[in-house]
């Protein structure tokens, strides 16, 4: 599945201003959602990995990102509905993903099943922006270092030559299984204008999870996935169709979770954005906080 979710600095700024932050500072507040006919969940995590990974490829061009995420759901109505707001760092003029997203779920035990809709922006895809990175003069673009430079050559080429946004959004569906023996499940997401302006997209995966009976150390998993992304104009996104795959360790404890893992995909330097290195097999540490 694809992770979406600059936190640590950014999540706080949010906190301070969500209602569950006002609610465990005011005991009059949290008189009031009692009082409510429905019980509202709040969650929230934030988190650090060495690479920000989107359908095995590095959105940050191979650079650490922070993230963090708050959301809101209706556990006691049916279909839970929620809602939700993630932002992750990227390596890329404006430095932010930030995702907004509602949905649906049910579960039967032992079957799970979500459905939402995810908007994902980019502040520095604003035309503003995008003019504000175009105005660089030959000197100040040569003094640029080669991670800066490609950094803004992809932004421009992304934008396009009309300055459009390269926000979009996808719809996705998430069915599950847990069992004693471990987790399986399957997810879809479609997009009918994918990131850059590439077109219909598709995204069908499968993912695993089987607990680890260490003894000595409970919370062990060993998890993984395999995925398989469509996007109709291959040029514009700068990749043909792929495979792509990731195998790993989880540990979580209390509210804790580190995770380890393997990810690769089918693609070879000359399929990857032209010669680049942001589609090669990597390994991704990850830590984060559940709150």
């Amino acid at each position: 599945m694809k992770t979406r979710l600059a936190c640590f600095g950014v999540c706080a700024v949010l906190l301070m201003h969500s209602p569950f932050a006002f609610a465990q500072s005011s005991s009059s507040s949290e008189s009031l959602l009692e009082r409510l006919p429905v019980a509202v969940e709040f969650e929230g995590a934030a988190g650090f990995s060495t690479d920000h990974i989107v359908y095995g490829l590095s959105e940050s061009l191979n650079q650490p990102k922070v993230e963090g995420s708050v959301g809101w759901s209706l556990p006691n109505v049916p279909l839970s509905p929620s809602v939700g707001l993630a932002a992750a760092s990227i390596n890329q003029p404006g430095g932010i993903e930030l995702g907004y997203s509602v949905g649906v779920g049910q579960t039967i035990e032992p079957i799970s099943l979500g459905i939402g809709w995810t908007f994902f922006h980019y502040p520095a895809s604003d035309p503003e922006s995008v003019e504000a990175v175009e105005t660089l003069t030959p000197t100040e673009e040569r003094a640029l270092s080669d991670e800066a430079r490609a950094a803004r050559a992809a932004a421009l080429a992304q934008a396009g030559d009309d300055g459009d946004r390269i926000d979009y959004y996808e719809v996705y569906v998430d069915l599950g299984a847990e069992f004693e023996l471990g987790a399986v499940g399957f997810s879809y997401a479609f997009s009918p204008d994918y990131f850059g302006n590439s077109g219909v997209s598709h995204y069908f995966g499968g993912n695993w999870d089987v607990p680890l009976p260490l003894g000595i150390v409970e919370g062990v998993s060993l998890n993984g996935h395999v995925g398989y992304k469509i996007t109709e104009e291959n040029d514009d996104i700068g990749v043909p169709d792929y495979l792509e795959w990731e195998v790993g360790l989880a540990y979580s404890w209390e509210q804790f979770d580190f995770g380890i893992a393997y990810v690769d995909t089918e693609l070879t330097e000359e399929e990857c954005f032209g010669g680049g290195n942001t589609c090669d097999a990597r390994a991704v540490f990850s830590m984060g906080v559940n709150f």
